[in-house]
């Protein structure tokens, strides 16, 4: 017998996504529905974490953009996205 787990989280369910600063682990949450600024700091120690023009930006602000649409449409399929739990390994699907 073979048993798998899967974390699966469907992108419908993403809310809001949360930035976590490498150097003071401060953090802060944008809400999807309410997105006006990306950050591009942390805005308690001020650690820069990217350019505001950067290719690491355009990415995220193009990551974001296609979430948003992705949520509010009704699609012929469903989509999730696997989420890697600690100690294991990707599935094999």
């Amino acid at each position: 017998m073979t048993r798998e787990t899967r974390t699966t989280i469907d992108v419908s369910d993403i809310v809001a996504i949360e930035f976590e600063c490498s150097k003071c682990h401060s953090k802060t949450i944008r809400h999807l529905d309410n997105w006006h600024k990306t950050p591009i700091g942390c805005g308690n120690c001020d650690e820069q974490w990217m350019l505001p023009h950067s290719n690491d930006f355009k990415n995220l602000e193009l990551f974001v953009s296609m979430i948003c649409g992705i949520t509010g449409k009704a699609m012929p399929f469903r989509l999730r996205l696997e989420i890697k739990a600690d100690g294991t390994e990707k599935s094999k699907a």
